[in-house]
């Protein structure tokens, strides 16, 4: 995100995902696929 402001592009999509990493992450799904995502979505 940090690139990407400095870049002057808009950061909201990246920070929208890392947001919803880090909710997988800390609801134990961190050794899991990236669909463990979409349970976060839920």
């Amino acid at each position: 995100m940090e690139t990407s402001r400095a870049q002057g592009i808009g950061a909201s999509v990246p920070a929208a995902l890392q947001e919803l990493f880090d909710r997988a992450v800390a609801s134990g799904h961190g050794a899991h696929a990236i669909a463990s995502v979409i349970e976060e979505i839920r």
